[in-house]
This record gives C-alpha cells, structure tokens and sequence, in this order.
C-alpha cells in the first residue's frame, strides 16, 4: 500500500514524525518554562497506575482496531478487484445504452441480450474482438 486516501505514505509518516516532535517540543517548552505544572501533571501517573494503565490499554486496543479494519479493507478490496479482473479478463470497451438518445427499450437501463446476440453474430468474423460479455452493474452504498 503506497497511497492511503491519495497521500503517499511517505508524506504521511513525514507529517507524523513533525507532529510528534512538535508536541514533544511543546510538553519540553512547558516542563522548563513552568516545572511545577510540569510535575503536577505527571506526578497522577504513579499515583494511579490502574486508571494510567486503563488509558494506555484503550488506546492501543483503538490503534489495533483501526488498523484492523484498514487492513481488512484492503484486502477485501484487493480480493474483489482480482476476481473481477479474473472473471473478465482484459476487456477493452463497455458499451452502455445512451438514455439521452432514446429511451432504453426496458424498464432497466441495460442493453437486451437479443441485441448482444446479433452483436455477436455481426463480429464473428473479426479478428479484433474476442468476446461480448453482458453483465449489470450498479452501485451501492457499503
């Protein structure tokens, strides 16, 4: 995985890597311009090691589900893709019904197979095309 939502991971581990040190240079810009609130805010880790160790827990439990989930999208959508590239091949041109020409001849928008048919009749000859695969598409949401 090169790219999570069109940034290249290496901009993306760049800016964490800046955000980190700024933060870091932020809690060390406190601790030496104002120790006392420095140490108030750390002196509640020894104190309460349950609630500290409840914290930390949680958000490395919301970490791993994060990442959890992002793995198994990509690989769902890894999955899907190749199988659709394997059921289909390498398919040069998909021909769609042009409803702003005419009305499609059905209820659905989608071309008859009786036409596919005389399609593949007409090209049977030619060289050029290989196949005619119909199929139906559409989109939803997920």
């Amino acid at each position: 995985m090169n790219n999570l939502f069109g940034v290249s991971m290496t901009y993306i581990a760049a800016g964490c890597v800046a955000v980190t040190l700024a933060i870091l240079l932020f809690v060390g810009l406190i601790a030496v311009r104002n120790p006392v609130m420095f140490k108030m805010g750390l002196r509640n880790i020894p104190r309460r090691k349950a609630q500290t160790a409840l914290i930390v827990v949680g958000l490395m439990l919301s970490t791993v589900i994060m990442t959890a989930a992002f793995g198994t999208g990509d690989t769902l959508t890894a999955s899907v893709t190749s199988a659709v590239y394997d059921t289909l091949g390498e398919a040069d041109e998909f021909i769609e019904w042009d409803t702003k020409k005419s009305p499609a001849p059905v209820e659905r928008q989608v071309i008859p197979l009786e036409t596919v048919d005389i399609w593949r009749r007409q090209y049977l000859g030619d060289k050029d095309i290989e196949a005619f695969v119909p199929f139906l598409s559409e989109q939803l949401p997920l």
